[in-house]
Formats: structure tokens, C-alpha cells, sequence
């Protein structure tokens, strides 16, 4: 802005990251708005700067950056974006050149961000990642890979529920990832023209099913210890429906009966163990910087604190 007209007073160009260059259009200008706002804070000096941005920027982050976007980077852009005192977002008002192009109006589009990241994410729309009920098809598949007379050899297999429909072999060097692969692009080749739904293997190999009589954590502990664990081991890593808490409920259930030590850091590693006191220090800077601002005792202060602590970008140790 200078005065009441909103005129160019400098430009800053910046090339994406080969990751974002990826993503669809109206992830690009989240990203492209992410990285100006980092540079025009350099003049700015903390100073409080209005973002005009044609795309749902709030929209976009909130439902549908998680499909695009990795947690670590999601955070920074919230961070920056939406957690900021001195970033306000506003949608431009700016007359758009292109929309002076003489185009009929039946042929006029609306852009709709959400509409079009759903429409990108999606780009084969017969393909569903919840299981049809009205379904022709049931296939499973699985891909495997492993050392023999200091060979890889890897293999794959689709199967029904009563028969096995095609086993075959891999050239050496496959990937059990590509064997995987393999296995479910050929599932979609023997599905042409009907409706599948098409099991892949995450863990065992084969669906495991399990009466319970809840889905609290203390039945799925249960079950890991008396069923998964002394048939497959223990896992390298789970995956639920019902959230991250419910996931960590489970770990800490099974490690505290196990007795597997949990370090929060690397023992003996300078570089970890001072990540609790450069945490403290900036948790105590936080408190007392909100305390002043906001006239709030230390113990309403500490959840924002704790807040602005976890969505603050993580610096790489160098």
C-alpha cells in the first residue's frame, strides 16, 4: 500500500522448492505466499503486514493440506500463516486482468479451491479407498522380497478368498515396494470392467480380525500381547482410525508391560539432550512475553505458550 492506492512498491522473486513445485496450483500460491512473507519480513521489522491472497488460503490448510502437504511442513505453514500477530490474510479485491477476456459466460468458470484440489487429489474418480458393497470382485494381494545365494528375488500374488488367480516372479533387484506395486496394478488389470475391491497386505500378509468388546486402547493392548506380538513380533510402527492419542495409549501400554525403556533422547548425545532445556528456555520466554502482552497469569499463559512452542518451525541441527 502506499497512501490510499494500492500500487507496487517492490518486488520480490523467489523459486519455489522442487516439492512444491509438485503440488496443484492453489497449494503453490500457499507455498509461494509462505516464502514472500519470510522475505518481506526483513523490512518490515515485526511490523503488522496484510496478505491479499486470490485462493482459500484457511480453507486450504485446514481440510486438504494433509493430503499434500508433510506434518512437519503443514506446521510451518500454520505457523506462519495463522499463528502470526503480525500477519493478517485478506482475500484481494484487485481486479483481475483475465477476467476482462471476452469469453461467453456459459463458458465461465468459477474457481473453487477446495473443488479443485478434491478434483486433483482424486484423478482416477473410480478409484475409492473405502471397500464397495455392491462389488463384482474381491482380490488380495501381496508382494514379497527377499536374499537368496546373495540374490534378491522378489514375487508377487493375487488371490480370492478360495482361489489363487496369478502367481509370478520378478526380475532380480526388485523392490519388495515395487513387488507391491506390481501386485496391485496387475489386480487392476484382471478387474477391467467391474467393480473390485482390492485388499493390499500392511502387516501379516492376511486380514486379521479380532473379537473385542470395546475399542478402548486396554482391549487392543490385549490383544497385541496375547495374538500379535508372539506371532509376527513386535510391529515397527501402527496406524488407527481413532487419532494419534489412541495410538500413543497402545505404545505405552505394551512398552510398560514389556519393559522396554523409552528414552526421550539419545543417551550420551549432547545434541538431544539439550533439546529439553532449549525448550524450557523458550517456554519461559513465551510465558513472560504473553503474561506482559495479555495481563494473564502464568498458568493461563502456559497453554498458548505451549502452543506457539510446537507450531514454531523446527530448525535442522547443522
Amino acid at each position: 500500500m502506499l497512501g490510499s492506492w494500492k500500487r507496487p512498491v517492490g518486488y520480490f522473486s523467489k523459486q519455489l522448492d522442487e516439492v512444491s513445485k509438485g503440488w496443484p496450483a492453489c497449494l503453490r500460491a500457499v507455498a509461494a505466499a509462505v516464502i514472500l512473507i519470510e522475505e518481506a519480513r526483513k523490512l518490515t521489522l515485526g511490523q503488522p503486514m496484510t496478505v491479499f491472497v486470490p485462493h482459500a488460503v484457511i480453507s486450504l490448510l485446514v481440510n486438504k493440506g494433509h493430503h499434500w502437504i508433510s506434518p512437519s511442513r503443514l506446521a510451518k505453514y500454520q505457523a506462519v500463516l495463522l499463528e502470526q500477530d503480525d500477519v493478517t490474510l485478506s482475500v484481494s479485491a484487485t481486479l483481475n486482468p483475465a477476467t476482462l477476456l471476452p469469453i461467453s459466460e456459459q463458458d465461465e468458470l468459477q474457481h473453487d479451491c477446495l473443488t479443485t484440489i478434491k478434483q486433483v487429489y482424486s484423478s482416477r474418480p473410480d478409484l475409492q479407498d473405502t471397500p464397495l458393497s455392491d462389488f463384482d470382485l474381491e482380490l488380495y494381494t501381496d508382494g514379497s522380497s527377499f536374499m537368496s545365494g546373495g540374490k534378491r528375488c522378489a514375487g508377487y500374488a493375487i488371490v480370492t478368498r478360495d482361489h489363487v488367480l496369478e502367481t509370478e516372479s520378478l526380475p532380480y533387484n526388485t523392490s519388495a515396494q515395487k513387488a507391491e506395486l506390481t501386485a496391485l496394478s496387475r489386480a487392476l488389470e484382471i478387474s477391467t470392467g467391474k467393480k473390485a475391491n482390492i485388499f493390499t497386505d500392511t502387516f501379516s500378509g492376511w486380514p486379521e480380525a479380532f473379537p473385542c468388546h470395546t475399542n478402548k486402547a486396554r482391549e487392543v493392548i490385549k490383544v497385541m500381547l496375547k495374538e500379535i506380538i508372539p506371532r509376527f513380533g513386535i510391529p515397527e510402527g501402527i496406524s488407527s482410525d481413532n487419532g494419534p492419542h489412541s495410538i500413543a495409549e497402545v505404545v505405552q501400554g505394551v512398552s510398560k508391560i514389556l519393559r522396554i525403556k523409552w528414552d526421550l533422547h539419545t543417551t550420551w548425545r549432547p545434541q538431544s539432550s539439550g533439546k529439553i532445556e532449549q525448550v524450557n528456555r523458550t517456554l519461559k520466554r513465551k510465558i513472560s512475553k504473553l503474561c506482559q502482552e495479555a495481563d494473564l497469569k502464568w498458568v493461563e499463559a502456559l497453554p498458548l505458550a505451549l502452543l506457539r512452542v510446537r507450531v514454531t518451525r523446527r530448525i535442522r541441527e547443522r
